[in-house]
């Protein structure tokens, strides 16, 4: 039910259609008619399935734009840090000295060094968020599928063959709804994850770009006479 619906909604057009309307599709040298809703599918249920997978799409590219301004501000910290490092060898060379330009010195290389380490753990990847969902029933999950399989470290490095799925095909197509309220309890739980990845790399990102400023702001007082 899912993907039919999905596929419905991915190609409707922005007027709207009545309930059982055709529409034709053109993709390649072939015409496609979908079909703009499913008969079997309530009204108020697609227009609540239409909503959410417009948030979820939302959510997913807002995520994309953090993770982009994210690499960006990192390839920028890695711009002063040879310089970093030549500045901290030669404090090392000529004596520690915890003077004005001294302790502004170290306190702008923690801003710098908690910056980097934010940045990165804002572009490191979040697996299954839904156990962050608050949830009064269970749902299935079926659209994310998190913990699917089981990763160890080799994973990491080679190809396992003995990497298999902790559930088999039948499992999964039997816990897909087959009623128009399960898909929307679905498509729910996939959005209010994706929300706290959204809001996690939000947070990160704000962090990250504070320490950085506060970093430039007191390597510049440091440098003052």
């Amino acid at each position: 039910m899912l993907r039919r619906i999905a596929n419905s909604l991915r190609y409707m057009p922005k007027a709207p259609l009545q309930a059982g309307a055709r529409t034709p599709v053109h993709g390649g040298d072939n015409d496609v008619l979908l079909d703009a809703q499913d008969a079997s599918v309530p009204a108020d249920e697609y227009a609540q399935m239409r909503l959410l997978f417009e948030a979820i799409k939302d959510a997913q590219g807002t995520i994309r734009a953090i993770d982009t301004k994210v690499g960006i501000l990192l390839a920028a910290l890695a711009i002063p840090l040879p310089y970093i490092v030549a500045a901290v060898q030669f404090a090392h060379a000529h004596g520690m000295r915890l003077g004005f330009a001294g302790v502004f010195g170290w306190l702008a290389l923690a801003a710098y060094i908690v910056a980097a380490y934010v940045a990165i753990r804002s572009l490191t990847g979040i697996g299954n968020a839904g156990g962050h969902v608050l949830k009064e029933q269970s749902s299935p999950d079926v659209f994310y599928l998190g913990g699917l399989y089981q990763m160890h470290w080799l994973d990491a490095a080679l190809n396992r063959n003995r990497s298999l799925s902790r559930r088999s095909v039948e499992q999964i197509a039997a816990s897909i709804p087959r009623e128009g309220a399960g898909a929307v309890r679905v498509l729910v739980n996939e959005l209010m994850a994706l929300a706290f990845i959204r809001d996690v790399k939000v947070f990160r990102q704000r962090v990250a770009f504070e320490f950085t400023a506060a970093a430039f702001v007191i390597g510049i007082l440091a440098l003052i006479p």
